[in-house]
């Protein structure tokens, strides 16, 4: 007589065996249960899963049984299974409390003879085979679950695989693991009949979390929020079950902004517990003061955590740690690079934050900083000078080599980075929030004025005359495309052309360039200087194409191109027109230059009275920007001039004054 359905088992080691799914209070894994895991007839007879801690192993192989309405045994193994006696004696109690009637004589008279005699425990393994096919010669599972507990144990590693590899083919197996297995069982060996499921394979998708929170943790969310949990968490299910719990006082833990963490902030932190019982405690004890270090990098080059740690097999500590699913994740094949679950990283963090003062923490930040800096990872070493609060660092590395990123375009991380410093702080640096504000132009522009001027009175109290000349030439910029004020603008021009001419030869290329070309926007607009605007156009022109700085011959091609315009000279805008549309499609040139190119052929096209391209273009512009930044630029009041006129010379009168 068997039963049809999973039984519970005590074991002497008070195990807890899962015995029923509540379809209410768990989420059914349908797409793997039909893509991922093999029908039941199929030939394969063992499956393998192998996965994190809380990833849902066990959920998957009960789902399995559950829906097909197996018959199954289901031995969870302890870290007393390291002894094989042991652990064939707890096997042997499993059986006999799973399948009615079950019993195997043999084996007790072995077992309560072990003081005396070693048994072969593929002999064992053979008896224990024999007894369940006489009590049970129809098909069954077998459910081995945490075998990572007894992997490293060569004697009860024997056993398991002569239980595998002596099996009648009725008899089936699901292995589930945290570890990659020790065992070498031949049946393992064979394609044929196993079926790997790895971490990724289990991991939810965001459909699949979407179908969580709304079903069974009755918290609705919305498609982006689960792709924002998914990016989050990675799918860890346990992960995401505890952080959403009512009592961690999180509420939407996948709202904290990036640079806090999204961890449980009150009440019974259980994911906080999970981490250290199941996680944390994995780590030998001599590295946990090195993972607590590490936590402190986003991504851990092994090198960089030699430095850290002071520890020089580091790398195989990480290596095995990943290869363990110990929630330490390889980045490159070369096993150079990994990084830590977001979770796991944000618990060690707390732990480090207890452990270390703020300048030992400080310093792997400053020691982070310097490693990218020789390696060229301007952006990354700025993240660790801000980290450790070194803003003379970040103040040295824009001095010496913001522009240059500027020049390609290359701005989003510091621009998110300048973002994340307090104004009460950053206003203290001129070089910081000069940059501030020139990467706010192509968002805020309105708002950019109070930086470039504060940037000024700092240069100018620090006799600082190359950060006073950008911060010239950045005010005329805005007075001339933001806010279109020529008086305001008229007042810098020849403070910043004597400091341009002055400095000339100590000046580096990106300077020169992006001084020259808003000098030349100034002196045409502002004092109608139109030689001496193309003089410093075609200077600043000639430096950007002889440096490849696209950036930068955006932004000087549309100057000369607009003095051209307004001159009278069609030819030359024209050629200058070409050369700038070219440019349009270059990654490397900023939205706010591609909307001063497009500015300059929507002035053209009105003075041509092309309403058909003018309105092309317009739309062009309000799809590429929005209205809400094109609205902080001067170009938003020149669009209603532009087109009216448009419309008068095509005799719409009417639309004309409506615009007007």
């Amino acid at each position: 007589m068997t039963q049809s359905a999973p039984i519970p088992v005590a074991s002497s080691a008070d195990m807890i065996i899962p015995t029923h799914i509540d379809d209410s209070r768990s989420l059914s894994r349908r797409h793997l249960l039909r893509a991922g895991l093999p029908e039941v007839q199929s030939k394969k007879r063992v499956i393998v899963v192998e996965a994190q801690a809380g990833q849902g192993k066990s959920t998957l192989a009960l789902q399995f049984i559950e829906n097909h309405d197996l018959e199954c045994v289901w031995h969870r193994f302890t870290e007393e299974d390291s002894n094989p006696f042991f652990a064939l004696t707890s096997i042997l109690q499993t059986l006999e409390n799973s399948i009615p009637n079950f019993s195997s004589p043999q084996l007790k008279a072995i077992l309560a003879t072990e003081q005396r005699i070693h048994p072969d425990f593929r002999y064992c393994a053979n008896i224990l085979l024999r007894d369940i096919a006489l009590i049970h010669p129809n098909a069954l599972y077998i459910v081995f679950d945490d075998l990572h507990r007894i992997t490293d144990n060569s004697l009860t590693n024997i056993l398991v695989e002569g239980i595998l590899d002596n099996s009648p083919k009725v008899l089936r197996f699901f292995l589930l693991s945290r570890k990659p297995l020790n065992i070498k069982a031949r049946i393992l060996q064979d394609s044929q009949v196993v079926r790997y499921i790895k971490n990724s394979d289990l991991a939810l998708t965001a459909p699949e979390i979407e179908v969580l929170f709304c079903n069974t943790l009755q918290q609705p969310i919305c498609r982006q929020e689960a792709c924002e949990i998914h990016a989050l968490t990675e799918g860890w299910l346990t992960g995401i079950i505890l952080a959403a719990h009512p009592a961690s006082g999180r509420g939407k833990f996948w709202l904290a902004p990036t640079e806090y963490s999204p961890l449980p902030v009150s009440g019974r932190n259980y994911l906080m517990e999970y981490i250290q019982d199941e996680i944390y405690t994995q780590i030998s004890e001599e590295f946990r003061i090195s993972f607590q270090k590490l936590a402190l990098l986003d991504e851990i080059p092994v090198d960089l955590a030699q430095i850290i740690t002071e520890t020089r097999d580091i790398n195989s500590v990480l290596g095995n740690h990943s290869a363990a699913n110990g929630f330490v994740y390889r980045l490159d094949e070369q096993h150079n690079l990994f990084r830590l679950h977001r979770f796991f990283r944000d618990f060690l963090r707390i732990k480090a934050r207890g452990k270390f003062s703020q300048k030992e923490i400080g310093d792997i930040h400053n020691c982070a900083a310097e490693y990218y800096l020789n390696r060229k990872k301007i952006d990354t070493a700025m993240l660790h000078y801000k980290k450790a609060g070194n803003y003379r660092k970040l103040e040295k590395i824009l001095k010496e080599g913001g522009l240059a990123l500027v020049a390609r375009n290359e701005t989003a991380a510091i621009h998110t980075l300048l973002r994340t410093i307090p104004e009460d702080t950053l206003f203290q640096f001129g070089w910081l929030t000069l940059f501030a504000g020139l990467l706010q132009l192509d968002y805020t522009p309105r708002d950019t004025l109070r930086y470039f001027e504060s940037a000024r009175a700092h240069f100018i109290d620090s006799n600082d005359e190359t950060g006073e000349l950008l911060a010239l030439s950045l005010i005329i910029y805005y007075h001339s495309v933001v806010a279109g004020c020529c008086k305001s603008g008229m007042e810098l021009l020849l403070r910043a052309e004597s400091l341009l001419l002055k400095n000339h030869a100590s000046l580096s290329v990106h300077v020169r360039t992006m001084a020259a070309g808003n000098l030349a926007l100034g002196l045409f607009l502002f004092n109608s200087e139109v030689e001496k605007a193309r003089e410093f156009s075609s200077m600043a022109i000639a430096l950007a194409c002889k440096y490849s700085l696209d950036n930068f011959a955006a932004s000087s091609r549309f100057v000369q191109g607009y003095i051209e315009l307004l001159s009278g000279d069609l030819p030359k805008f024209k050629k200058e027109a070409e050369l700038c549309y070219r440019l349009l499609s270059s990654p490397n040139v900023s939205w706010s230059n591609k909307l001063t190119i497009r500015m300059i052929f929507l002035c053209h096209l009105s003075m041509s009275g092309d309403q058909l391209n003018f309105s092309a273009e317009k739309q062009q512009i309000n799809t590429t920007s929005g209205k809400r930044i094109l609205n902080e630029t001067v170009i938003a009041p020149y669009l209603y001039i532009w087109e009216s006129s448009n419309l008068f010379s095509i005799g719409e009168t009417d639309r004309a004054m409506e615009l007007l």
